[in-house]
């Protein structure tokens, strides 16, 4: 189907014009985020997640009043499919410790039961992220933006035989990014993550169970604890640890989600 016949349109006739809406474009984006700043999600910013999975279809409106009455600023939202009738809620960090984190989620839960009773939360999961695991992603996300721009110019300059195409299609790019984190920021929409992760862990510790996981930190494997069941936003470890080591790997998981990669290494059967 042909929806446009015979397109022509004079592009270059309009150079000035449209040079003038994307510098202008750039200059109020740049000037507002310095003066307002960006609007970093819980990934990035440190905080709490919660996924609450009410009785019924829930009302919005009502969750973000209960949720209110904890924390100001709280982000709510609708999760996956209407029909599961979940919310996701975001809590920012306050500058308390890690224990301040995981009792917001619970004071959460605890403002819904008394407020908002006649639907109640039947099934919940949480995520904390820790301030200092919020800072580093903000790097890592800033230092891969970086270097996609640099070989992105490389290779440009190398696959077409002169530098200046590479540099044109990096400075496109680039302005590209400065309106869109404008606009995004004037409109007031926050970066953040997917937070479908949980459902994609989810599903490949389901097609995995009987196997072990490694928990790798810093290069070496800090724990390899057997998948016994499906592993969504929370999971139990449980293994023939002592108290102190328990304690160690309790207060390194709950640095927060942490920027590593899930990777299957082995599998290994002792008779």
């Amino acid at each position: 189907m042909e929806f446009l016949k015979n397109p022509s349109y004079d592009f270059l006739g309009k150079t000035k014009f449209l040079l003038a809406v994307s510098i202008t474009l750039i200059l109020v984006g740049v000037a507002y985020i310095s003066s307002h700043g960006l609007r970093y999600g819980v990934e990035f910013s440190g905080g709490t997640q919660l996924i609450a999975r009410f009785q019924s279809r829930p009302e919005v409106d009502k969750v973000r009043s209960a949720a209110d009455t904890v924390m100001s600023g709280a982000t709510i939202q609708t999760y996956d499919d209407p029909s599961k009738n979940q919310v996701l809620i975001r809590l920012p960090h306050t500058g308390g410790s890690e224990g301040d984190l995981s009792g917001s989620a619970q004071a959460v839960l605890q403002a819904l039961k008394a407020r908002y009773g006649e639907n109640p939360v039947v099934e919940s999961s949480t995520e904390i992220v820790g301030p200092v695991v919020g800072a580093e992603l903000r790097r890592k996300a800033v230092q891969l933006t970086v270097w996609g721009l640099l070989f992105q110019l490389i290779y440009i300059a190398f696959r077409f035989g002169g530098a200046v195409w590479g540099l044109a299609a990096t400075v496109a790019v680039f302005h590209d990014v400065l309106i869109t984190l404008g606009l995004l920021d004037i409109f007031g929409f926050e970066i953040t993550l997917n937070p479908g992760g949980a459902e994609k862990f989810k599903r490949e510790t389901g097609r995995n169970i009987g196997r072990r996981l490694a928990i790798i930190l810093d290069g070496s494997v800090a724990s390899a604890p057997n998948i016994n069941s499906q592993i969504g936003a929370e999971g139990v470890i449980t293994g023939r640890f002592s108290v102190q080591e328990a304690d160690e790997l309790a207060k390194i998981l709950r640095a927060g989600a942490l920027p590593a990669t899930l990777k299957y290494l082995q599998e290994l059967t002792v008779g």
